[in-house]
């Protein structure tokens, strides 16, 4: 009997023990369920310090082994499992080769480097060379020589995202670089914010950044064609904004560039390129100056306020294609030539300049035509007598023009003269000029309920004929006049708008032209955010709480709460205000759970709701969550779920052996019986 009972003890221990282990393995490792199905660990975000980086993609095994030995490293180096470099803090001040990360010939990778903030570079922050298919994402590089080095055939990589900053370089690509992306990056106080030289760095993409307060030049590139510079924005460079020399074939689209103390675009010997659809005003200089180049088009551009002249071409400037521009108020000429031959100026507006068009001695052989000169100091000037002003059926159109047109042709009968030397003339004077718009709005979004909202038309029409214009919303007129003015402006107050786009459309017409404007105002209405709400708590029956709320939003209309108890409104629709304290006083709740929404609504349509959980439990000794030891045996419980079903299993299968072994004893008892007593009866 006593050896059963040790054979049951040493079973139940055994079972208990197994169950145990496998409860702390399981309680070891956390892991969770990746996209494709499979269980995979959780790494956990951690701020790693190493005091450099450096991979070479030629030594087999490099990054693998990386990935494998340091935590700040994963990845496979596949397109949809790159290697990723993160989350590290990198003083590079004793880097041996002078760089915080430096990746050099990886062509066979797909790799990113994101989240890293590196300083002290006697190089650059971060080194890419000779490597191609990789992301510098969200980064933070500053005190470094170069915040981002591309070199020697860095292909096909993107920069995206960094903040750079105090740098002799920001982002420096140089030799034979290619289709990389430069994007929203982030780039202040360096002396280049972005640099392009040595060796044919083409076909770059460098677009939406920010550049601000270079000491010499925003974007310059030297020997780099086919670029692509759109979208970003530059203001307070020392040198200029843009700076292209011996660089063909670039596109510079619609960037806006302003209070640079130079000139905004400035081209050195360089060949076919587009500088379109930009904003440039308030530089110091010229806002776009040529030098030495050829066959470049300047269209559509709006170039206000410069220090000096609009449009600037000298050094045998020729066959460039200058159209659609609006130019306006400058000290100097809206567009000058120097030394420039064989140009073409077509259906600009040149407006408020100290001169229209100055053309010295050296210029020849360019010809202006259907564009509109209104109140210039002086509308042309030039001194070479070999320039046409009109292209022998129309000319332009004059402010100043005094003539006549008696068989209503919509041409002067008497030739303008050109002011200078070379006595010029517009043999075809336009009578009449369409109407046009000096300053139009931009789409306009705003939050539901903002007051102060405006739509600004400034309008240039010289016809002689009374004008008229016309403004609806969405089909709707809403506004017309007439107008006898030669310069006008016109505002509409769009407050109180509901909510979703509105297209308003501006229509004008001055008797012989029109013109028409269309401008989307799209209105929002963006839900109440809480910025201080209670957590789930669990109390004791005795205990009394405050609930506090306090939320936010931009714009309400004698906004509302609504609080529910298990369901129940106990406060209904009271007035509130955003950043006020909305409280709710508990007092002796019976033992049990509680759920307590509040439900804002902003008047407006939107509403924000928030719940809170309240446990109230019998004494104090029952609020385990009072118990540090209590959590966390209540959290490791769950973890040793799966380990006591193992162990009870354990359990009940060694009792059904025990009681299979009993019974076998038993039965063979039971059989003997009849065996003894026939023995007896023989006796």
């Amino acid at each position: 009997m006593k050896m059963k009972k040790k054979i049951l003890n040493l079973i139940l221990i055994a079972s208990f023990c197994l169950s145990g282990v496998l409860g702390l393995i399981m309680h070891s490792q956390t892991r969770t369920i990746s996209s494709d199905g499979k269980l995979k660990s959780i790494k956990a975000s951690a701020v790693y310090y190493p005091d450099y980086i450096y991979i070479d993609g030629s030594i087999p095994g490099n990054w693998s082994n990386t990935a494998t030995l340091y935590p700040w490293c994963s990845g496979s180096g596949t397109e949809s499992d790159p290697y990723v470099i993160e989350n590290c803090v990198i003083n590079a001040s004793n880097s041996p080769s002078s760089n915080g990360v430096f990746i050099v010939n990886s062509k066979n990778e797909y790799y990113q480097v994101r989240n890293c903030t590196v300083t002290n570079a006697a190089d650059a922050g971060i080194w890419i060379e000779n490597s191609s298919r990789g992301e510098v994402v969200d980064n933070t590089l500053f005190d470094n020589t170069y915040g981002v080095m591309l070199y020697f055939y860095s292909i096909d990589n993107v920069i995206s995202e960094n903040n750079i900053f105090r740098s002799e370089s920001a982002i420096y690509l140089s030799s034979y670089c290619q289709r990389n992306l430069i994007s929203n990056n982030y780039i202040n106080d360096s002396s280049y914010g972005m640099r392009l030289q040595f060796n044919y760095n083409s076909f770059n993409n460098i677009t939406k950044n920010t550049i601000a307060f270079s000491q010499s030049h925003g974007i310059y590139s030297s020997s780099s064609n086919n670029l692509s510079i759109s979208e970003n924005e530059i203001f307070e460079s020392t040198n200029q904004a843009i700076y292209l020399g011996a660089s063909d074939s670039c596109i510079i689209l619609k960037n806006t560039i302003y209070s640079n103390h130079h000139n905004a675009i400035f081209l050195f010997g360089s060949n076919l390129n587009s500088i379109s659809q930009n904003i440039i005003w308030n530089n110091a200089l010229d806002a776009i100056n040529l030098q030495g180049t050829r066959k470049n088009e300047i269209t559509g551009n709006t170039i206000r306020n410069n220090g000096q002249d609009g449009i600037d071409i000298n050094g045998l400037g020729h066959h460039f294609f200058i159209s659609e521009n609006v130019i306006e108020n400058h000290s100097g000429s809206a567009i000058y030539f120097h030394n420039g031959f064989e140009n073409v100026v077509y259906k600009n507006i040149i407006y408020n300049n100290s001169k229209g068009i100055y053309s010295d001695i050296s210029t020849y052989d360019n010809i202006v035509y259907f564009n509109t000169f209104v109140e210039n100091g002086e509308n042309a000037d030039e001194d070479s007598p070999n320039n046409e002003w009109d292209n022998g059926l129309i000319g332009n159109y004059w402010s100043d023009y005094a003539g006549v047109d008696a068989n209503h042709d919509g041409i002067g009968d008497d030739p303008y003269n050109i002011t200078g030397s070379g006595s010029g003339q517009d043999r075809f004077p336009l009578m009449n000029v369409e109407p046009f718009v000096l300053d139009s709005p931009e789409d306009v979004e705003y939050e539901v309920g903002t007051e102060g909202g405006e739509l600004n038309w400034t309008v240039v029409d010289y016809s002689p004929f009374l004008k008229s214009y016309a403004i609806y919303r969405d089909g709707i007129l809403l506004q017309d006049d007439c107008i006898y003015s030669r310069y006008f402006k016109i505002s509409l107050n769009i407050d109180g708008l509901g909510e979703g786009t509105h297209t308003y459309s501006f229509e004008i017409t001055d008797g012989m032209d029109s013109y028409i404007d269309f401008v989307d105002v799209s209105v929002t209405n963006e839900i109440p955010v809480f910025t201080q709400k209670p957590e789930d708590l669990t109390l004791n029956i005795t205990d009394s709480i405050e609930l506090n709320w306090i939320f936010s939003d931009i714009s309400t209309l004698d906004p509302t709460f609504t609080i529910y108890h298990d369901g129940i409104s106990v406060v209904a629709d009271q007035s509130c205000q955003p950043g006020e304290n909305i409280s709710l006083s508990l007092n002796y709740l019976f033992t049990g759970e509680y759920a307590f929404l509040i439900v804002i609504q902003d008047g407006y349509g939107s509403s924000a709701s928030d719940i809170v959980i309240i446990k109230v439990l019998e004494t104090e000794e029952d609020n385990s969550n009072t118990s540090g030891v209590l959590k966390a045996l209540n959290q490791l419980s769950e973890h040793l779920f799966l380990s006591v079903i193992i162990g009870a299993i354990i359990i009940s299968i060694a009792l059904v052996l025990f009681g299979l072994l009993s019974r076998n004893k038993r039965t063979k008892h039971v059989i003997a019986k009849p065996i003894s007593e026939k023995k007896r009866r023989l006796k």
